[in-house]
């Protein structure tokens, strides 16, 4: 199993604080050196957030930027993805 390093700067990508598109945005914190994004979009719909993910890893992996999908282990998997995280509920 690969080991994933933690860069010095991880960002939490959340879309429902960006007033820009999510792309823009991720463009710009690769632009400016995040090597690990994490992709947060509670509000989107199953389809809009796989495909919102499956767009991101695109334009990121490219760049050599790690993509961790929040709450959706096969939608990572299937964007191809870094990883994902998995809230825990109580």
């Amino acid at each position: 199993m690969k080991r994933l390093v933690l860069p010095r700067l991880y960002v939490i990508l959340d879309a429902a604080l960006l007033t820009v598109p999510e792309t823009e945005c991720a463009q710009k914190l690769a632009d400016a050196g995040v090597r690990l994004l994490q992709y947060r979009n509670k509000r989107a719909s199953p389809r809009e957030l796989f495909e919102s993910s499956r767009e991101l890893v695109s334009l990121l992996a490219p760049l050599k930027v790690s993509v961790v999908v929040n709450d959706r282990a096969d939608f990572a998997a299937l964007a191809g993805a870094t990883a994902s995280t998995l809230a825990r509920k109580i």
